[in-house]
């Protein structure tokens, strides 16, 4: 018997330096971890370092075994496991090593070393063995190794472990030991880095510190793949490599990724899944069922399902998509097939397999990729007539970046044998915000569809223009437009859109009645029992109802349309759902749920929304911030709009710099507040958005206001001009603020009488509209004006909502109710303090325990009942030495005893008691005690 012994074979790799996998290891290691668990994953991924790190965590029982191509009997197996076995465990090795020198066939020697083994570590032995078998995919046609790695398992005890990593499936059988829970399986989508594991790892392995943006670049491009970007530290470098050709540099790179694919997969694979797998890298997801009808010609490569299950079932870096139909290749196996597409084909046969994907795709219906494939086959007419037909669809379908990539590739003659590829170019460019690039693309449309005559074909070409006249704020002759679409119009589809345009053009002109009037009239006029045209129609009244102030019926009505299993059709469509959503959550004070409607703005308008969507949902999240404890991120999302200079113009009523300077004003910085409304009022001078302007002028008269005091004259000016402006429009929201304002003038100035008539009406409007954000905001520093209205019976049970939102900031200004001598306003002042500061305002509560008014005494013990329940752990209103007194309170033992046991004086312990007493809301002993130990318990 051969003794040889090679101690590569019995030496995991180093792992110094590896990012350690816990979420993995302790599924390996782990009290709980399965007696067998199978690695079986890509080329690449890591299956043996997370092993050689879970072999360091396993002792000394670890048992190493690397198979290769050499192991051909199981002879060198059981050689190479008795040295292992005798370094871990010195008597069963020997006992081992022994029978191996034995005389005797093959068979018996192998049948005495087996059973050996499995008396030596059998169910009443404590020796646990913990055996890794790296590669196992090398040895699956090796009969006599797979037979006794099944006789380990089936008589091993089962404490013994089994780690064995491969590339195929092992060839034995786990079926039954699986439906036992004994085997755990680990593939390529478990072993993939996760995209925080993705941020240590190049932290730790990259020259040069790297934002979320490049390591999220890298990340999408590895898809979690670890030797990829280990490579990848190779040729980062954020001077030099930016996000936008993250694959090209890592497939270029020395150290090259398609090095690595060539030695461990290309060259295992037979001639004719080369060309399968080649071939299929022209498509970007690939479509079996294309394939088949593309290679109806060539028997070799049919049925093209079969060669994706065997790369699937041989882990080629391939992934199954859809009922083995549709398949997926790694980015960067895609990439390497491509290499060696086109280093295999001529121009002409590349073209000719273009052109059969093409006709193929268009035969399915599949018409986004015929366009491309016919492209790319440079069979430009077909191309251009199927994207005349379907580019405006795939354009509203948010395919924005696609279609804008195809436009650039039809030459002008083409377009001037393509009208409408104009008119496609000049809503692209609208999207772009280039405007005088847009119109004189229409002049050329609307010049050739004369010729042509067709009605439907200039009624959009009418219908686009509007859309460009309104980007650059010219309204009216944007509805002459769309008056010209609307008797064009062939269609109630065509009807409803123009009318929808004339509606919103009403709106942006503060004609808020006609656009409601024009919307309103079009459902009673095309509405169908499909509802189709009413929701058509709903989404832009969304915009009327933000705009006069109706934030009530926003979040209505956003509510409905907001499905993610069926959004709206068209992608301006969706984006108005997701953008007023987001908004009005952010009047309702709702910020975070406002963060999480912008995070699912991908997955709601498509990832190729364009910068025009993607700015306008950026500033509702700078505005977010400002409010949400991430000022500074905040100013800079604006700013950065701000110093791009006219972005503002492509979107929304507001100037940015409105949004700094209302949020410097409730910092109490006037001066700038005042600095920044200036400049948005000058930014807003000549537009003819006139919520914009409104919202302005009212601005700086706030500011103002608040930085000159009542009476100043600019500011009165201001803020009664937006005042004649909103209440000719109907703008609801403002008419909240400015009442608010004078309200606050009008306290500010004594005259108690003005500020109560204003402040209710104020208030009555926010009520019923939701207007909550300005009325916390602004009330945060005009306690003295929310107070004033509490205490007057004004809106009490939506100031309650406001005091919670506004929190405990909110209680120094109530806490002065507490010295009413009207017993009402001390009952009222119960509810509020409980409503802004919780259990934070208990000590402020507890001083009416004692009140002269039976109801305010009852209502306090109540309260603070309430408030009592609420606490979870004493930790959250008792400082430290708080607690230690009341857990010596707890025990039973006197102050003098707790002064000795804690350090302090008596006196002091007294005052922690009282303390104690006031933020738990109770009066004696044994309530904080109770209290004490009923946390205790339901910690327990």
């Amino acid at each position: 018997m051969d003794s040889i012994v090679l101690e590569s074979k019995l030496k995991p790799p180093a792992c110094e330096h590896l990012i350690a996998r816990e979420r993995l290891l302790s599924m390996l290691t782990g009290p709980d971890a399965s007696r067998i668990t199978v690695i079986n994953a890509d080329a690449g991924y890591g299956k043996t370092t997370l092993m050689a790190q879970a072999y360091e965590l396993s002792g000394n029982g670890a048992i190493w075994y690397q198979f290769d191509e050499l192991d051909k009997d199981a002879s060198v197996f059981m050689n190479h496991l008795a040295t292992g076995i005798a370094r871990a465990f010195p008597a069963e090795g020997k006992k081992l090593q022994s029978l191996l020198g034995k005389t005797g066939s093959m068979g018996e020697v192998r049948d005495r070393w087996i059973s050996s083994l499995a008396n030596s570590f059998d169910a009443s032995s404590d020796r646990r063995l913990f055996l890794f078998l790296d590669d196992f995919h090398l040895i699956n046609e090796s009969d006599g190794i797979i037979e006794l790695v099944k006789f380990m398992i089936a008589h091993l005890s089962e404490g013994c472990r089994f780690i064995i990593g491969s590339r195929k499936k092992p060839g034995i059988s786990l079926g039954r030991l699986r439906a036992q829970r004994q085997v755990l399986d680990i593939d390529t989508s478990d072993i993939a880095f996760t995209r925080e594991e993705a941020g240590r790892l190049f932290a730790e392995i990259c020259p040069c510190e790297l934002d979320d943006e490049v390591v999220d670049s890298w990340y999408e491009v590895t898809e979690g793949w670890p030797i990829a970007m280990v490579m990848a530290a190779a040729v980062i470098d954020d001077q030099r490599c930016g996000t936008d050709d993250v694959l090209s540099s890592l497939m270029l790179s020395s150290g090259s990724i398609s090095e690595f694919l060539a030695e461990e997969i290309w060259k295992a694979m037979r001639e004719n899944m080369r060309q399968m797998l080649m071939e299929a890298s022209l498509m970007y997801e690939v479509d079996t069922t294309v394939l088949d009808m593309a290679n109806i010609e060539r028997e070799e490569l049919i049925p093209a399902n079969s060669f994706f299950q065997e790369a699937v079932e041989r882990h080629l870096m391939t992934t199954c998509l859809l009922s083995n139909e549709k398949y997926h290749f790694h980015a960067l196996f895609k990439q390497f097939l491509s290499g060696k597409l086109e280093a295999t084909y001529g121009p002409a046969e590349l073209a000719e397999l273009h052109s059969r994907y093409a006709r193929a795709f268009s035969e399915t219906g599949n018409t986004e990729q015929a366009i491309d494939h016919f492209f790319k086959a440079g069979q430009i007419d077909e191309a251009s007539a199927l994207l005349q037909e379907h580019g405006e669809a795939i354009f509203e379908a948010g395919k924005v970046d696609t279609v804008v990539k195809w436009l650039g590739m039809v030459p002008q003659e083409q377009k001037e044998k393509s009208p409408m590829l104009y008119l496609l170019d000049a809503g692209v460019l609208e999207y772009q915000g280039d405007i005088e690039g847009g119109l004189d693309k229409l002049k050329k449309a609307k010049r050739l569809l004369k010729k042509i005559g067709s009605r439907h074909n200039l009624y959009m070409c009418e219908f686009t223009r509007s859309g460009y006249l309104t980007a650059i704020e010219e309204y009216d002759k944007a509805l002459e437009s769309v008056a010209s679409a609307i008797k064009l119009a062939e269609s109630d589809q065509d009807s409803v859109n123009a009318i929808n345009r004339a509606a919103t053009l009403n709106l942006l002109l503060g004609n808020i009645n006609e656009a409601m009037t024009l919307w309103e009239g079009a459902i009673r006029e095309y509405d169908d029992e499909t509802g189709r045209f009413a929701r058509q129609i709903a989404i832009p009244q969304i915009a009327g109802k933000i705009y006069g102030g109706d934030f009530k019926g926003v979040l209505n009505d956003t509510g409905r349309l907001f499905r993610l299993d069926n959004p709206p059709e068209l992608l301006r469509e969706r984006f108005i759902v997701i953008y007023m959503r987001a908004k009005v959550l952010f009047y309702l004070c709702r910020y975070s749920q406002s963060l999480e409607a912008l995070g699912m703005s991908n997955e709601f308008l498509g990832k190729e929304h364009g910068l025009y969507y993607k700015e306008a949902l950026e500033i509702i999240r700078g505005h977010d911030y400002l409010y949400s404890g991430r000022e500074k991120e905040g100013v800079r999302i604006i700013r950065k709009y701000i110093r791009r200079g006219g972005v503002s113009k492509v979107f929304g009523p507001d100037s940015e710099h409105s949004y700094l300077g209302a949020y410097c004003r409730r910092r109490r910085d006037f001066e700038q507040a005042v600095a920044y409304d200036r400049r948005a009022v000058e930014e807003m001078r000549e537009s003819r958005r006139l919520v914009g302007k409104v919202n302005a002028t009212f601005n700086l008269g706030a500011s103002l206001l608040r930085l000159n005091g009542p009476g100043d004259r600019e500011a009165r000016e201001n803020i009664n001009k937006a005042d004649a402006w909103a209440e000719k429009s109907g703008y609801l929201y403002i008419q909240t603020q400015v009442h608010f304002y004078r309200a606050w003038e009008g306290l500010q100035q004594g005259d108690k009488e003005l500020a109560l008539e204003e402040i209710r009406k104020s208030l009555d409007i926010a009520s019923r509209n939701w207007h909550n954000h300005f009325i916390a905001q602004e009330g945060r520093i005009s306690m003295d004006l929310l107070t004033l209205a509490y205490r007057n019976d004004i809106q009490q049970d939506y100031l309650l909502d406001i005091f919670s939102i506004i929190g405990p900031e909110a209680t120094e200004g109530l806490s002065e109710l507490l010295g009413s001598e009207d017993d009402r306003v001390r009952l009222d002042a119960v509810h509020a303090l409980a409503a802004a500061g919780g259990v934070l305002a208990a000590p402020l509560i507890y001083k009416l325990l004692r009140d002269k008014n039976k109801q305010v005494r009852e209502a306090a013990k109540a309260t603070m009942t309430r408030l009592r329940e609420d606490i979870r752990d004493p930790q959250e209103v008792l400082t430290d030495r708080e607690n230690e007194v009341l857990t010596c309170v707890a025990e039973g033992i006197s102050n003098a005893e707790i002064a000795e046991r804690l350090y302090i004086s008596e006196p002091t312990v007294k005052t922690h008691v009282t303390r104690i007493f006031q933020k738990l809301g109770v009066t004696k002993r044994t309530q904080a005690a109770a209290f004490y130990h009923q946390r205790k318990v339901s910690e327990g």
